[in-house]
């Protein structure tokens, strides 16, 4: 007999429409079969251009939105009533400089399936579907339920078009990825990697977090006390990796040491760290009370981490103030230490993952900035 509700499928599903390949569809995710949500309560939707004719499908690269995060009523407010754009995601559209250029001449990655994940919770990617009621609004935080239904779906897509374009069908351990972020997202980088590599079972995927080494600033406000709140008011807990799960591993250096032993399984299994020296941006929204004091903890956090087993920086040495640098075309093809960030970040992705080195100079901080 045949239970109502228990049937069982093999293979992809819940694919409701076909994507073109080589230019961007936005794909709108019905929440009643995801369980998505913006922050304001909207539908979440996110853009996908799959890769041109004649290039492989399951070549990948993920990046998540930058944009902020309100923890208070105040500064939740602020969002709400001055911007409330960043709490929805149908009007977003995907980067077309940097690491997410579709020009082959400046860019590895350029024919490449993209994926770019909208920023609309105001969590960082961390919060678990929760809705956080303030005293006369309120805010859906949803961050890391979306993220992995975008991945699910994306994958679902490349498994549906492997099978019916290739004989030898969808295998996850022949797809080779970036998973990475700008600001808000490279915080979101760093707590949904471990998804990607161990619940999608993409192993040769590496990581690349733009301006977010979410650094502790020792304060009574810092990186730790959100993860308290994330934790707690937006139900993060169940999304963070097994093998560091508590307040603490919001931090940077804190996840990165954790996360060692889990890295390297395969040699694209890194995270490749791309930030400025100077970013009042990181600054400011890690709450740390000047800028010497977080260069000062960047230099001891590379100090303290960059010896660990698939941990590396790329790290420019603009003394003015740049928040997010893969973004930027300049910055993108240009050198540090001899070697240009788009080579660094595809020969550690790709082609030598084995052999990367750290990149950064020392630049001239402790003349220019007190």
């Amino acid at each position: 007999t045949e239970t109502p509700g228990t049937n069982l499928s093999c293979g992809p599903s819940l694919v409701t429409e076909a994507l073109p390949r080589g230019e961007y569809m936005q794909v709108v995710l019905d929440e009643e079969v995801w369980g998505t949500r913006c922050g304001d309560g909207t539908e979440w939707a996110f853009q996908v251009r799959l890769a041109p004719e004649g290039e492989p499908l399951d070549n990948v690269i993920v990046g998540m939105q930058g944009g902020g995060v309100c923890v208070f009523e105040g500064d939740c407010r602020n969002i709400v009533e001055n911007n409330p754009d960043l709490l929805e995601a149908l009007s977003d559209q995907a980067p077309t400089s940097g690491i997410f250029s579709n020009d082959p001449e400046t860019n590895p990655f350029a024919n490449w399936t993209k994926v770019y994940l909208p920023y609309c919770n105001q969590d960082v990617f961390i919060g678990g579907g929760t809705v956080q009621e303030f005293s006369d609004f309120s805010i859906a935080r949803y961050g890391a339920v979306n993220v992995r239904a975008a991945m699910q779906y994306v994958r679902n897509v490349i498994w549906q078009l492997k099978d019916a374009e290739e004989g030898d069908g969808y295998r996850p351990d022949q797809v080779t990825a970036m998973f990475g972020g700008w600001s808000a997202g490279g915080f979101g980088t760093l707590y949904n990697y471990h998804y990607v590599l161990d619940d999608l079972q993409w192993p040769a995927t590496a990581a690349f977090p733009d301006a977010a080494l979410s650094l502790d600033s020792m304060g009574a406000i810092s990186v730790p006390t959100l993860g308290v709140l994330a934790i707690q008011g937006w139900q993060a807990q169940a999304f963070l990796p097994p093998y560091c799960f508590d307040n603490t591993c919001a931090v940077g250096p804190v996840l990165y040491e954790a996360s060692e032993p889990r890295l390297k399984a395969v040699p694209n299994q890194q995270f490749l760290i791309l930030s400025n020296q100077n970013d009042i941006v990181q600054v400011n929204t890690t709450f740390f009370p000047d800028t010497p004091s977080w260069i000062n903890a960047e230099r001891q956090s590379v100090c303290d981490t960059r010896d660990l087993d698939g941990i590396h920086y790329y790290l420019t040495s603009i003394t003015d103030s740049i928040h997010v640098v893969s973004l930027s075309n300049e910055l993108y093809a240009g050198s540090v230490d001899g070697e240009v960030m788009a080579d660094w970040l595809y020969a550690g992705a790709v082609t030598d993952p084995d052999n990367v080195v750290d990149r950064m100079e020392e630049g001239n901080f402790v003349a220019d900035i007190e």
